[in-house]
């Protein structure tokens, strides 16, 4: 990396932690010696079940492609069950990008009581469909039938 680029790039790990920590509460924060075969993610997200992977790239799509599988590699040496990729585009707009199995199994873990992702193996191996039943308010339907549901972040 040039070092015009890992000036880009460091400073848009700092804005998504500050970002991050708006949101979520004190504690998301840059971490040091990206890069290394055993990275774990850009952002340290002391409590919280997730590697994040940052990426201010001029091609953006191509950030699209890459950073989650990249953010999936990255959690697999966290040790995490969950993982995605901040994408800073031009202008100063966030967005999360997730491949369909880690989409999945976030959701799958919204509807679990206990907030744990089921491992992607299983999901794509049981065919979970995301949509259909009705669960009555108050009351998670079982794994097997997931229905709709709403996302919200809840610390580990």
């Amino acid at each position: 990396m040039t070092g015009r680029a890992k000036v880009k790039g460091d400073k848009a790990e700092r804005e998504a932690a500050t970002l991050l920590a708006e949101l979520l509460g004190p504690g998301p924060r840059r971490k040091l010696g990206a890069g290394r075969l055993d990275d774990t993610g850009d952002i340290d997200m002391p409590g919280w079940d997730c590697t994040i992977q940052i990426a201010h790239w001029a091609d953006a799509l191509r950030a699209v492609r890459e950073k989650p599988i990249a953010a999936e590699h990255q959690s697999a040496n966290a040790g995490t069950s969950h993982s995605g990729a901040m994408i800073r585009l031009r202008g100063g707009v966030w967005r999360v990008v997730m491949t369909p199995e880690q989409f999945a199994a976030l959701l799958i873990a919204a509807q679990r009581s206990d907030g744990r992702a089921t491992k992607r193996r299983r999901i794509v191996k049981r065919g979970y469909e995301l949509g259909g039943g009705k669960a009555r308010e108050g009351e998670l339907p079982p794994p097997s039938d997931p229905g709709p549901c709403t996302i919200s972040a809840r610390k580990t």
